[in-house]
């Protein structure tokens, strides 16, 4: 069930790579890295399985095996195989998973409903009750975003919150589908004229925010048939499908592109095309430094009458492409988190589900014949955890380990408050393999240690204390930061102190949204009295 297909992705110094990809070169510099695509089936029934998403080390799809749709998973790191999660006999499609929730949209009440399960309680849970349909939902945190078209038949973008248990209507002009969702950005598309818009939920009132304007040169698509158009956000970078005009055949053709912009730019400021080949790339998705697309290039109706779509990466660290898949079959729609990518794949004659591991060996430089040993170099997020090789500990991320015995071999991460990390590793003989980074899910002990947070405020250079201890003024990144629940409190003249409870990861970093702070009352002019405490009303005297 696992092949291994090593690609040269780059001639040059890995001293860039490491770098971009990692925290601290600790290897020399040498002429190329190679990087290591071990492919994993891990779906084998007849039926079809297919829309996968990963968060961590758990796997998502939707599975027919039953004879009607219901949501599996799988877990990297466990032991039970595939794992179905939702019973009803009605439909369920379009898992996506955070943490642990996983949210769908569900046609038991006659009408497709968004709900939820909770992999801690083994709960499921009803998010809309609302008689019209709601669809394709995304979650990050406690926020789920979806489309839903209650209003006359239009398709607005709507959000619950799962710690206030409330309901907002996000959208009020246009048709607004295919919502993507990361920390408070929330994006989507209006299909009416094509242009991605952008909500904050740490702005209220701002409104809608145009991101990127249609046009033929970098436009978002509007509608394929039989197909959703994709974007997806990580941090403040937009990536999305667009259109890019090729001649061909004696006509011009408008073939899908994958294209990258920060939120943050200008509307009419052209994005990046990331793909430059003139045949079809789309289903983008992306995470830290790797975008992940869906692409024709090497088999399609035009050149050889039948499709064969494969999976590419894009490592925006080294500006490099790499093929990930080279099956003649077609494999569609990558979800990637960290160097773990998922996607459907017919080559079994039905959809199953395939993840690929991604990494980087690094050839030692100098001669001389392979040894019994090799080295390892591994990085986490948050990073300095504790790494054991076959059970004995060997330092803390990030760093290169030495002298190890040449094989597969087990690895493991523990980190307080982080659920431990474990998996095999492949160490080349006389060589360095350079894993991408481990992301550790959070859980198990109480944390300890120190965060970061980043505190910003309106207005800007308010004092902030915690616990006491001054920190600083806003806005600014806060090291050193106790883990755990934290009292915070903004002080500034002229305006009313403001208490929040933070709590601040382990070995992490927090960023709040911007605190506003309310002006104070000026003395005397609260009441007919002598003495007013001062921003209130409250007189002594």
């Amino acid at each position: 069930m696992m092949r291994k297909v090593a690609m040269l992705i780059l001639s040059g110094t890995i001293a860039v790579i490491v770098i971009g990809l990692l925290s601290g070169p600790v290897v020399q510099p040498v002429d190329a890295a190679v990087m290591n695509i071990d492919e994993f089936q891990i779906t084998t029934d007849p039926a079809q399985q297919n829309e996968a998403d990963i968060y961590g080390t758990r796997l998502v799809w939707q599975d027919n095996r039953n004879g009607n749709w219901d949501i599996y998973m799988y877990d990297v790191n466990g032991s039970g195989g595939n794992v179905q999660i939702t019973t009803n006999t009605s439909n369920q499609y379009g898992p996506q998973i955070y943490g642990d929730r996983i949210v769908y949209y569900d046609d038991r009440n006659g009408n497709w409903d968004i709900y939820m399960y909770d992999l801690v309680n083994h709960s499921e849970t009803q998010i809309t009750t609302n008689t019209a349909i709601q669809q394709n939902p995304a979650i990050y945190g406690k926020r789920i975003v979806w489309e839903d078209n209650r209003n006359n038949g239009n398709w607005d973008i709507y959000m619950h919150d799962l710690v206030n248990h409330t309901e907002t209507k996000l959208t009020f002009s246009g048709s607004n589908r295919y919502p993507a969702i990361y920390g408070d950005h929330i994006v989507y598309e209006k299909t009416y004229d094509g242009d991605i818009y952008l909500y904050r939920v740490d702005l209220p009132g701002s409104g809608e925010i145009l991101v990127s304007r249609f046009n033929a040169a970098y436009a978002p698509i509007w509608g394929v048939i039989g197909d959703v158009p994709r974007s997806a956000i990580y941090g403040d970078r937009l990536v999305f499908e667009g259109e890019a005009e090729t001649y061909r055949y004696n006509t011009y053709i408008y073939e899908m592109n994958v294209y990258t912009k920060s939120l943050m730019a200008n509307a009419d400021t052209p994005a990046q095309r990331i793909t430059t080949d003139p045949y079809t790339q789309k289903n983008p998705d992306i995470f830290e430094n790797y975008i992940v697309w869906d692409d024709n290039r090497n088999g399609n109706t035009y050149t050889t009458g039948h499709d064969d779509w494969d999976i590419y990466v894009y490592n925006t660290d080294t500006s490099t492409e790499t093929r990930v898949t080279n099956n003649s079959k077609n494999q569609q729609k990558p979800a990637v988190y960290g160097g773990r990518v998922v996607y459907q794949d017919d080559r079994n004659g039905n959809w199953d589900i395939y993840m690929v591991m991604l990494s980087y060996s690094v050839p030692q430089p100098g001669g001389g014949s392979p040894s019994e040993t090799g080295s390892l170099y591994v990085a986490s997020y948050p990073s300095n955890a504790i790494i054991f090789m076959n059970g004995t500990e060997r330092g803390h991320t990030d760093q290169l380990i030495t002298n190890v015995a040449a094989g597969i071999q087990n690895l493991t991460l523990k980190k307080d408050g982080y659920q431990p990390y474990s998996t095999v590793v492949n160490i080349p003989a006389g060589d360095v393999k350079v894993l991408a980074p481990i992301t550790l899910m959070k859980g198990g002990p109480s944390p300890g240690g120190t965060g970061t947070l980043f505190v910003a405020s309106y207005p800007k250079g308010a004092t902030i204390l915690i616990n006491g201890t001054d920190y600083g003024k806003t806005d600014t990144f806060l090291k050193n930061v106790p883990a755990g629940n934290q009292n915070m409190t903004l002080t500034k003249d002229g305006y009313q102190p403001s208490t929040v409870v933070v709590n601040v990861p382990a070995g992490d970093l927090k960023v709040l949204a911007p605190i506003t702070l309310s002006q104070s009352q000026p003395l005397g002019d609260c009441c007919p009295c002598r003495t007013c405490w001062p921003g209130t009303c409250v007189c002594f005297g």
